[in-house]
């Protein structure tokens, strides 16, 4: 990582230099590549907060619909939600590809394809964190909500979910952190006007532009770290 926001700062002549942020900043069209650098991490926070809200909203559902099963059905229904985890993401863009391309509402749709994809590939890592924090809460409370009258949904929504509040928010930044530098489904997916930050480092690499894919690097990987802070301070006060 070092050596990654050193070349960002490094001109090809071996000067200190922090031109190609500002270009990356900046709103002007790279005219070998065709894009503008910044519009790639618009549309990278854009897809990676998209996908986390949906990915947000189907774990809760999943959630919702475990409890209402037998254990030994919870068990097989969990290993079926979980079952993303077990192929790599360049499988699934690729299925994904194979799936949607001959439509036309791909080629105009490309980014709503991307955010269920990404929301794909987060959702076990956001389901165990939920899970793991709900399985925290003491049963008697639950008991408790159910003996004064409260039902199900809204015991799960005024009771369990205000305990796991720090599950909650290391789910939502795992799933960040996920998405912001997902690449392998990406690439086989975006269109250029979708492009994200991780297919622009690969594409500023290719024609050898390294300052500016090092300043895109250097960004992304803040980003990225930003999130496993909240995940490292939230996930300590979970276990507390």
């Amino acid at each position: 990582m070092i050596a990654v926001v050193l070349r960002s700062l490094t001109t090809p002549e071996g000067t200190i230099s922090i031109v190609a942020y500002q270009e990356i900043f900046g709103s002007t069209v790279d005219e070998r590549l065709g894009i503008v650098p910044f519009y790639t991490l618009i549309n990278t926070l854009y897809m990676a907060l998209a996908s986390t809200l949906l990915t947000f909203m189907i774990t809760l559902i999943a959630l919702l619909l475990s409890g209402r099963l037998s254990k030994g059905k919870q068990s097989l229904y969990q290993s079926y939600m979980l079952l993303p985890i077990t192929m790599s993401s360049i499988t699934l863009g690729l299925g994904m590809l194979l799936a949607f391309n001959k439509t036309n509402w791909f080629n105009s749709n490309t980014w709503l394809v991307l955010i269920f994809t990404y929301s794909t590939i987060s959702l076990p890592f956001m389901l165990r964190a939920f899970d793991n924090a709900l399985q925290a809460i003491d049963p008697e409370v639950v008991e408790a909500s159910r003996m004064l009258g409260r039902g199900r949904l809204d015991t799960f929504l005024t009771v369990q979910l205000p305990l796991i509040r720090n599950g909650l928010i290391v789910g939502i930044a795992f799933s960040m952190a996920i998405t912001l530098g997902e690449f392998a489904a990406t690439n086989f997916l975006y269109q250029t006007k979708g492009m994200t930050v991780s297919v622009a480092i690969w594409k500023y690499y290719g024609v050898k532009q390294f300052e500016k894919a090092a300043a895109l690097s250097s960004i992304l990987g803040l980003l990225s770290l930003v999130c496993f802070w909240i995940i490292s301070k939230y996930e300590k006060d979970t276990l507390r």
